[in-house]
């Protein structure tokens, strides 16, 4: 299984075998998109929020912990799309203001047994700015064949990291901003706060001033001093986390895996302390 970016000049180079996957909202994509792109949606492959999570949760988009792959159809409903394991697959997203829609779909697509997935550098507004073809509507589906194959260590479940996280066994890097580190904002959140031992490392460090992916030494100038300590990336739920383990692992060829449940589903359960 592979990750990498791709740029603009690139995905201009006619390729039959490639998958083009928007994942900028609705509206916008029906607008406007790459020739030929696909729309997918992070938020409509997580499953619903518990009952005791409250109405505010359930709506889409605050609950990001990703659904069963067999009981929900995941192979049948990718390759209903047009989805295969061994197509070229490039993500893209609105740039930053999407906070990550394009890394955790791809994120995804890779766990569940993609194996070439690459993200746009520069995203939409690169491709409008460099003359990219682009079309609306939405395209005829072709009905492929997607097999799973659940790359599990790309994920971390909650029940398997918890110890690690409140004993001090592992690193848990925080990808939001500041102020929803120190607990400064978010009143919807079960509670407000960090997990034990954080490190921020925000998303919204992870571009520079062209809305471009900084790079290889830029990157790792805002990781932590190295430890031996195992790794995991959170946010509130799962999206801006998943793209910085994936230019992690672009830049370094480490998996680092991600909490997809983060600061939602820990902070719902009282028993599990928070900083």
């Amino acid at each position: 299984m592979h990750v990498s970016l791709i740029s603009v000049e690139e995905l201009k180079k006619p390729d039959a075998r490639r998958i083009i996957i928007d994942t900028r909202l609705r509206k916008p994509y029906e607008t406007a998109h790459i020739g030929g792109a696909i729309w997918m949606r992070w938020e409509e492959w997580c499953e619903q929020a518990p009952d005791y999570a409250g109405e505010s949760l359930k709506a889409p988009g605050y609950w990001g912990k990703l659904a069963d792959p067999v009981q929900n159809a995941f192979a049948k409903r990718l390759g209903d799309i047009g989805i295969t394991n061994d197509a070229e697959i490039v993500v893209y997203s609105a740039g930053p203001r999407s906070r990550g829609s394009d890394g955790r779909v791809a994120w995804m697509l890779l766990y569940l047994g993609a194996n070439n997935v690459r993200l746009l550098d520069g995203a939409w507004q690169d491709w409008l700015d460099q003359g990219g073809l682009v079309e609306a509507g939405c395209p005829v589906m072709v009905e492929k064949k997607f097999e799973l194959k659940p790359q599990e260590v790309r994920r971390a479940l909650l029940s398997d990291w918890q110890d690690q996280i409140i004993n001090g066994g592992a690193i848990a890097i925080d990808t939001r901003t500041k102020p929803e580190f120190m607990g400064e904002c978010h009143d919807y959140q079960p509670r407000k706060g960090r997990l034990p031992g954080s490190v921020s490392v925000p998303f919204g460090t992870m571009f520079d001033s062209n809305r471009k992916y900084v790079s290889r030494d830029q990157y790792l100038n805002r990781l932590p001093a190295a430890s031996p300590k195992p790794i995991v990336t959170y946010c509130e739920v799962g999206v801006r986390a998943a793209t910085v383990s994936l230019l992690h692992e672009i830049y370094t060829g480490e998996i680092i895996p991600v909490y997809d449940g983060s600061i939602m589903e820990w902070a719902l359960d009282p028993s599990l302390p928070m900083l």
